[in-house]
């Protein structure tokens, strides 16, 4: 979605055009979801974290204003902000169960055993090599290549400038190739 049209169908939802926010969460859903996804480490969790992410988006479109930054990058701290929520509720519960793993393990997929496990031992491979990551190398990774930011919409969510976004990246991806 351009820009002049991404801004039209906002305009529109502030005045309550369910059809015009429709439009914009079509053109996010998936981004998002992949995103809390990651974070979560859950398609299920992602998809109801997803869920509040966008009510509370159109609940508070009119508070939105593009000085502050574009609409994605609003989107994505709200993203952030409702995945960082659910895994405090999962630390606050502590309960090791079936239902906290993410669905890939716990057997929600089509995938073989062994698919499934050569799978999950890479993703928690990843995982854990990203975990090693400095705060802002970590936000980097994430919205870059599990949120698939533009560096433009990075800058604008962590608040540093592109320069200083690539550089993040790059001494990111030069530490996960040393860890993996």
């Amino acid at each position: 979605m351009d820009s002049k049209t991404e801004q039209l169908f906002i305009a529109r939802a502030k005045k309550g055009d369910a059809e015009a926010f429709e439009a914009l969460y079509n053109a996010y859903y998936s981004r998002i979801h992949k995103y809390i996804s990651y974070k979560s480490g859950s398609e299920e969790a992602a998809s109801d974290v997803c869920q509040q992410v966008f009510l509370g988006a159109f609940q508070n479109i009119a508070s939105y204003s593009n000085k502050r930054g574009n609409f994605s990058s609003w989107l994505f701290r709200i993203a952030f902000n409702k995945s960082m929520n659910y895994l405090r509720s999962l630390y606050r519960n502590k309960e090791d169960s079936f239902d906290n793993m993410p669905e890939q393990i716990a057997g929600g997929s089509q995938n073989s055993p062994e698919q499934l496990f050569i799978g999950s031992e890479q993703s928690i491979k990843v995982r854990k090599a990203v975990s090693k990551l400095n705060g802002l190398q970590k936000k980097v990774v994430e919205y870059r290549f599990f949120g698939e930011c533009s560096v433009k919409e990075v800058a604008n969510i962590i608040g540093k400038s592109r320069g200083a976004v690539k550089l993040l990246q790059f001494r990111a991806l030069k530490k996960l190739k040393d860890l993996v």
